[in-house]
């Protein structure tokens, strides 16, 4: 694998995230439908982070032009609970698919079976990798 250099990752896919590190559990399950579109978390009682997040994304394309997408708590120690993935184009569109992704996660379906990935329950989680398939997007 390569990492994907700034300029490629660019235009490859921009990639949203989503990171609720609050103790909610409105959505400890991860089916976060009413969000698909927004991307902005629906908690009851805590309002979305504004804040500069305590996690990174990076993208690493593989030889396959598949794209492993990874979420990484910066502070060695912390954890995320929670989180919302999507690809989007420059047009603000979802773009490609998520085809796999670990236990702690489950693809969704928001517009498309793999539009989107989130988490399965309320653990911790240090890093959480999953799989995008472009599928004909080529950037833009």
């Amino acid at each position: 694998m390569r990492p994907v250099d700034d300029q490629r990752s660019r235009h490859l896919v921009t990639v949203s995230l989503l990171c609720m590190l609050t103790s909610a559990h409105c959505f400890s399950n991860g089916m976060v439908f009413a969000s698909c579109n927004s991307m902005y978390p629906i908690h009851l009682t805590f309002a979305p982070q504004w804040s500069v997040p305590p996690y990174s994304v990076s993208a690493t394309q593989n030889p396959d032009g598949s794209v492993d997408v990874t979420v990484t708590a910066e502070v060695e120690g912390d954890m995320f609970r929670g989180f919302l993935l999507q690809a989007r184009n420059s047009s603000n569109m979802r773009a490609g698919s998520f085809v796999a992704v670990p236990p702690s996660a489950q693809i969704l379906q928001c517009g498309y079976i793999g539009g989107a990935v989130s988490h399965n329950s309320s653990d911790g989680k240090r890093k959480v990798t999953a799989l995008w398939q472009p599928n004909g997007h080529r950037g833009d």
